[in-house]
């Protein structure tokens, strides 16, 4: 979860402070803690995967099994900056892609801010 949140508050910090202020990224950091994640990891039909190079934790992705609507909603997908622009986000993708086919879901729903 420690490496997650990191990833988490890096990305949004350097990737995303060309499209929002700084009270906005601020806002939306303290929200993020240690023990909102574990909390999300423990949730029924809520699933975390993460990208590691090298052992170490360069992105994830949290995605939530809707069975009634058949579909796998991706609650979040970030990167860490130095990672970013290199397949990253791409390869999380597909993987929940291939989860969702796995499950002859219908369809995957990507809920984003960028």
């Amino acid at each position: 979860a420690d490496a997650v949140n990191n990833v988490h508050v890096s990305a949004i910090r350097e990737l995303c402070c060309t499209h929002y202020d700084q009270s906005q990224i601020l806002s939306w950091i303290g929200r993020q803690t240690v023990e909102r994640y574990v909390a999300l990891m423990r949730e029924k039909d809520h699933t975390f995967v993460v990208a590691e190079i090298d052992n170490k934790v360069v992105g994830f992705a949290n995605f939530y099994d809707d069975r009634e609507k058949e579909q796998v909603e991706i609650k979040g997908l970030y990167v860490s900056p130095t990672y970013a622009r290199q397949g990253v986000g791409r390869s999380l993708v597909r993987y929940i892609e291939a989860e969702a086919t796995v499950k002859h879901y219908k369809s995957v729903m990507v809920i984003a801010t960028l």
